[in-house]
């Protein structure tokens, strides 16, 4: 599976937009919104990010993962996750994508299986 298409810029666009947010401070949201502001196809939000989604009119869902998480599975998470996401704890995630939410659902919230079976 390949990354779709959007990435940190589309995605703080959008927010802006959704919660109608001044679009003229779009470079000051992108470096606080993201987790690695530098890489853009890295969908993960920071804390002040994630506390801006709650705010809006986005939806999320939230993940009680059956394991904590492991370095090998936040690296897969950069690399295949398509959606924005947000590691409250290593044990707790929140998706922006209600599509992962289903497939990871359709896991048993088993993260790593999940990731396993996208990088197949």
């Amino acid at each position: 599976m390949t990354k779709f298409t959007l990435n940190q810029h589309n995605y703080t666009q959008l927010f802006i937009n959704k919660i109608g947010l001044n679009t003229a401070e779009f470079d000051r949201y992108s470096k606080e919104w993201w987790w690695n502001h530098t890489n853009i196809t890295n969908l993960r939000l920071s804390n002040y990010g994630f506390k801006v989604i709650q705010t809006g009119r986005i939806p999320y869902y939230s993940i009680k993962l059956i394991e904590p998480l492991k370095n090998r599975t936040l690296l897969q998470m950069s690399r295949l996750l398509t959606c924005p996401y947000y590691i409250k704890t290593l044990d707790l995630i929140y998706l922006l994508g209600e599509e992962e939410f289903v497939l990871l659902k359709l896991h048993a919230d088993n993260l790593q299986q999940y990731l396993d079976n996208l990088q197949l």
